[in-house]
């Protein structure tokens, strides 16, 4: 440990977009001064499920160190060169709102509901390819983990999104800061790039992973 808060990504496999995308977080925790953990193929994980997963191992990890905040993102994220210091947002827990909240909100309340684990009025349902907490946040979200994860997978088939079903379970136990969505920015959404710099800081390229490799990458120009 050398600095007070640290970025967890996760790089497990054969990915030609990580090695882009991971040499640019190394430089913003450079310049952000944090400490970047990369769970790769040798992290020791407590599950057999998808690497997912491994975003709740890293919650542990991070509640049982000495890190005061930590950032986690998925690695099919460019981070641009304006990026300011995330670390500097006066948040809790914070996240973005799916780009598909809207359609899957509803859905989401009602299996709640239906599975007597809330009344169901959350107003957003979060995407958890950037989240940003502190650490009585993260013991918390800890502390709400379903005993058994798999017993979540039939709902995952609702919404395809593997982990996000089970991050947001655990949200609806906070008080959640929504941040401004330059921090989780879709790169196919057309309205990013009408500006120069672009809408964003973090891109996030979700189905369109092998574009960040592409020289033809509207967003290369104006990376970290």
């Amino acid at each position: 440990m050398k600095n007070k808060n640290v970025i967890y990504v996760i790089n497990k496999g054969f990915s030609i977009y990580s090695n882009v995308t991971l040499p640019i977080v190394i430089k913003y925790a450079s310049m952000v001064k944090a400490d970047v953990l990369v769970a790769d193929d040798d992290f020791k994980s407590s599950h057999t499920l998808s690497p997912h997963y491994d975003k709740f191992d890293i919650w542990k990890q991070f509640v049982e160190s000495d890190y005061d905040k930590m950032l986690f993102m998925d690695l099919d994220i460019r981070i641009l060169s304006h990026t300011p210091n995330i670390f500097e947002q006066d948040v809790k827990i914070g996240l973005v709102p799916d780009h598909k909240s809207y359609l899957k909100i509803n859905s989401f309340n009602n299996w709640m509901v239906d599975n007597n684990h809330s009344d169901g009025n959350s107003l957003h349902y979060f995407n958890g390819g950037v989240m940003l907490a502190d650490k009585d946040s993260m013991k918390k979200m800890v502390k709400s983990l379903p005993s058994e994860t798999a017993g979540f997978l039939p709902f995952h088939n609702l919404f395809n999104d593997v982990d996000q079903p089970i991050i947001n379970y655990c949200l609806t136990k906070l008080d959640v800061d929504v941040l401004d969505n330059k921090w989780n920015r879709v790169a196919r959404d057309p309205e990013v790039l009408k500006s120069n710099p672009p809408d964003g800081y973090f891109i996030h390229y979700l189905a369109n992973k092998s574009r960040i490799a592409s020289m033809d990458d509207p967003y290369r120009e104006f990376s970290l």
